[in-house]
């Protein structure tokens, strides 16, 4: 079976996964904090360019552990904000030289991950992908009848409203705001919500142990085999924002920085999950690379 690795340069991390034809076998995320700043300055920081240089590092370590390993390397909102686009290429070249990076934008970023979604449902569907500098929202079946994108991605957010990590903030409800407006236009009302990308499931089964989220599992559809309710993530919003952002790890252990905007996830989820009415909303584990496996 052919090896593919994708990397994934996203505004608060690289992720990478590898896949053995289309089933992935290795998957991790590097912070990188590449689109702190940048909606102000639209340059890349210093700091972010170092944690970019050692998550790359890392990456290449693992990938040279998969010979043969076909690679492609995508980038999202942070890249397409950014001044000196050439600044990461170079980088980018020192370790996987003659790789371009390609650039998905915001339109393109929702309806790959609609593909690889849809297909493991066989009802129409209301996908959220929320990353950490953009939010996409897409309805449809076999074709994407409705979209929105906003700029309520978590990371975004939580500069915004969250800059001290060792504090509760008492700007959160302006958050609320924020997205309620970013929300006035989305017309989709869909029982069925799937949000994600790459550890949904795996965050809320890990924080369902120290919350009862009311999971329900009816193993109804294709590699997405529970679901979570509006009062269940009203439950875990209102658990996470009783910590600052640092003291959120045990609501998921497994990656050290991903709770520290869980707050702005989950607000952003249920206000997309309230105005779409949707009763049935499932976490995926599903990310954009999963559709440039299937796609190409």
């Amino acid at each position: 079976m052919p090896i593919t690795s994708i990397l994934d340069l996203g505004s608060l991390k690289l992720k990478l996964t590898i896949f053995e034809g289309t089933a992935p076998v290795y998957k991790n995320s590097f912070l990188t904090l590449l689109g702190k700043d940048l909606t102000e300055t639209g340059e890349l920081s210093q700091k972010a360019f170092d944690l970019l240089n050692t998550a790359l590092a890392e990456s290449l370590k693992v990938i040279d552990s998969y010979p043969d390993s076909q690679i492609q390397i995508i980038g999202t909102e942070a890249l397409r904000k950014i001044k000196d686009i050439q600044k990461i290429q170079i980088l980018v070249n020192q370790y996987f030289p003659n790789h371009q990076i390609r650039i998905i934008e915001q339109k393109e970023e929702g309806s790959l991950l609609f593909q690889a979604v849809e297909k493991c449902f066989d009802t129409k569907i209301c996908l959220c992908d929320i990353g950490g500098g953009s939010v996409q929202i897409l309805y449809g079946d076999t074709q994407i009848e409705k979209e929105y994108h906003t700029k309520t991605g978590t990371y975004t957010l939580q500069q915004q409203f969250s800059p001290k990590n060792d504090v509760i903030s008492d700007d959160f409800s302006k958050a609320n705001k924020v997205i309620q407006r970013e929300l006035d236009d989305l017309n989709i009302i869909s029982d069925v919500l799937i949000f994600g990308s790459t550890c949904m499931q795996d965050f809320i089964k890990s924080a369902s142990e120290i919350i009862d989220l009311g999971l329900v599992y009816d193993k109804k559809f294709l590699a997405h085999d529970f679901y979570v309710t509006i009062d269940g993530l009203e439950k875990l919003l209102a658990e996470v924002y009783k910590y600052p952002p640092d003291s959120r790890r045990k609501f998921y252990p497994a990656e050290e920085y991903f709770a520290y905007g869980a707050d702005y996830l989950v607000l952003n989820l249920i206000l997309i999950a309230k105005k779409t009415q949707a009763k049935f909303i499932y976490p995926t584990n599903f990310n954009t690379s999963y559709a440039f496996i299937k796609k190409d």
